[in-house]
């Protein structure tokens, strides 16, 4: 039987609120999809910085998952990341495109390029911390 005041029978504090928490870039996957590898080097993250912000130019993150996929595991996930949030804006933007004549297409076309952008920016800053970033609502097509 312990004690009320025995140290070993407390649990251990929970970790301070609003405080990063260390990122483990080793383990098993998650069911989230999270990256798990090694730790980026400056260079994979300063590739994904790029793609993620310029993810509204088609080429970049295409161009940077076919030629540097292979250069690091961060770059490789966090190109497809950025590559499929990209197609499905195009395939929003397209089909925007064709109704187009309705106005309120338009409309929804403009704010998901702003949107568009201001995630590009968000996981911009996530990947030059070396996070991996996932973007919502982004149809995973590339695997």
């Amino acid at each position: 039987m312990t004690q009320p005041n025995d140290p070993s029978s407390t649990p251990p504090p929970p970790p301070p609120q609003g405080q990063p928490q260390p990122v483990n870039y080793s383990g098993p996957a998650t069911a989230s999809g999270a990256y798990t590898g090694p730790e980026p080097t400056p260079d994979a993250k300063q590739l994904s910085m790029i793609t993620h912000i310029l993810n509204w130019v088609l080429l970049v993150p295409l161009l940077v998952f076919l030629l540097k996929k292979d250069s690091h595991p961060f770059v490789e996930d966090q190109t497809k990341e950025a590559l499929n949030f990209t197609l499905t804006c195009l395939i929003v933007h397209v089909l925007c495109g064709v109704t187009a004549f309705l106005c309120v297409p338009a409309i929804i076309s403009i704010a998901l390029f702003v949107t568009q952008i201001v995630l590009g920016i968000m996981g911009g800053l996530k990947a030059r911390d070396g996070i991996a970033y996932r973007y919502p609502l982004n149809f995973r097509m590339i695997r």
